[in-house]
């Protein structure tokens, strides 16, 4: 080959290469900007799906400290109506005007009694198929007159409580209807004095 055809060739090579490093170079601009694109879209996307989560953690949090609140006055409720109020012996004597000797005995009995009721809250969904707030919140719906027919002890209260709790649950699931209702009914049953009858738990 003559050194002007060996030009000729390299020069056409070289035009060659020049053509498809442009098309290749067009090519590679285009995937880039495409590229781009769907990270700007991934970006947008996983900013609404970040956006959607923490408004659903905000939501979840929410709920989380309102549930928390709601069953820390259902507990100070139980300690009120069914025991000692949360207080310790002396906070209690103090309260009540007496000396620690003589309340340790009705303190006993009272802390006795709420430990009965809210250790029976925890376990409800088990045996009554509720959750601890739904089963406070009905417990002390009737707890007073409850009390008050069972002769103000409320140890008996609380364990006849837990049989209440469970009977109320089970009308619920076998008949159905407005749970409301049968708290109602139950309410009746302690005001007119029923309970020995219908709950008979030592």
């Amino acid at each position: 080959m003559s050194v002007y055809k060996m030009t000729a060739w390299l020069g056409l090579n070289d035009d060659e290469y020049r053509s498809k490093l442009n098309q290749d170079e067009k090519i590679g601009k285009g995937m880039a900007g495409k590229i781009g694109k769907g990270l700007a879209t991934a970006a947008k996307a996983a900013g609404v799906a970040l956006a959607a989560a923490g408004t659903a953690v905000v939501a979840i949090t929410k709920k989380s400290v309102e549930g928390f609140a709601e069953q820390e006055q259902l507990v100070g409720g139980v300690q009120k109506l069914y025991g000692n109020m949360g207080m310790s012996l002396d906070e209690y004597a103090k309260h009540v005007g007496k000396s620690t000797d003589d309340v340790k005995g009705e303190w006993t009995k009272l802390e006795k009694a709420q430990n009965i009721v809210l250790d029976n809250a925890k376990n409800a969904y088990k045996t009554a198929g509720m959750d601890m707030n739904t089963y406070m919140d009905t417990a002390t719906s009737f707890s007073a007159s409850l009390i008050n027919a069972l002769g103000g002890d409320t140890v008996k209260a609380a364990k006849q409580t837990d049989v209440a709790m469970r009977a109320i649950s089970d009308n619920f699931n076998t008949f159905g209807g407005d749970i409301g209702m049968i708290k109602g009914a139950f309410q009746g049953f302690a005001k007119q004095n029923y309970t020995i009858k219908l709950m008979s738990v030592a």
